[in-house]
């Protein structure tokens, strides 16, 4: 089993306004996060070398794996994903092309499976 890092008093300061400390206590800074990301299977083309299904789901909440309600996890999938997941758990404006992204494919061009893309709003 890991040991948690420690929050140190060390303070580094990235900027004027922010340090180290205040992050850890504040990860959050002024970025809300208020979308749960559900990237959900709704078709596969192939077989899928790590088994997906139809219903499977990864679950992203708060820049963590929901691994509750997450099915399973391909690092292929979800490295592909990145770039799309830090926009989607964001609030964006109502014109951002994020908001309009409705699937996602893995990048496997001979087993590609389909994610339905799903933000939920947090409370």
């Amino acid at each position: 089993m890991s040991t948690p890092c420690s929050n140190t008093s060390t303070t580094y300061s990235a900027s004027p306004s922010i340090t180290l400390v205040s992050f850890i206590n504040n990860p959050r800074g002024n970025i809300d996060l208020l979308y749960k990301v559900v990237l959900e299977v709704v078709g596969c083309k192939g077989e899928c070398p790590i088994g997906y299904r139809v219903g499977d789901k990864i679950v992203i909440e708060e820049e963590q794996l929901n691994l509750k309600e997450t099915d399973k996890v391909c690092l292929y999938a979800l490295g592909g994903f990145l770039p799309y997941i830090t926009a989607l758990y964001r609030e964006t404006p109502a014109e951002d092309w994020i908001n309009r992204k409705e699937e996602l494919q893995c990048p496997d061009n001979k087993n590609a499976v389909i994610f339905r893309v799903v933000r939920v709003k947090s409370t």
